[in-house]
């Protein structure tokens, strides 16, 4: 009994002397911090991007890719400041019932100007 008596004691000796851990790290602050600029929205129809103000009036297209009624727009994403956007270029057409397709990744400035192919996927 007494050896019992003395295991516990040791035991709970043990555990009383542990202390828990703490997380002392401080998560990384956001990237950026608060966004306070103007609201942008931009909305894709088909093979054009137009902007518009945030009640949705005054629309206007910042590009336009439309080539034919097979060209659209896909994967269209902003950085993180909205200076930029890339986008996925789908143009088909046929000719004497032949089809060619080219999808090619695109980037611009958000306002449309410097529109530059960074790769075009082969046909």
């Amino acid at each position: 009994m007494k050896n019992l008596f003395l295991s516990l004691a040791v035991i709970a000796t043990i555990f009383a002397s542990c202390t828990p851990e703490t997380e002392t790290e401080t998560p990384p602050p956001v990237s950026g911090g608060i966004n306070t600029g103007d609201l942008r929205l931009f909305v894709i129809d088909t093979a054009k991007v137009n902007t518009v103000t945030a009640t949705g009036t005054s629309e206007t297209t910042i590009l336009n890719r439309k080539q034919n009624i097979n060209s659209y727009i896909g994967s269209f994403s902003l950085n993180n400041g909205a200076s930029k956007f890339v986008y996925l270029d789908n143009q088909s057409s046929f000719i004497n019932g032949i089809g060619t397709y080219t999808k090619t990744v695109r980037v611009a400035n958000a306002n449309g100007s410097g529109d530059i192919a960074i790769y075009t996927a082969p046909a």
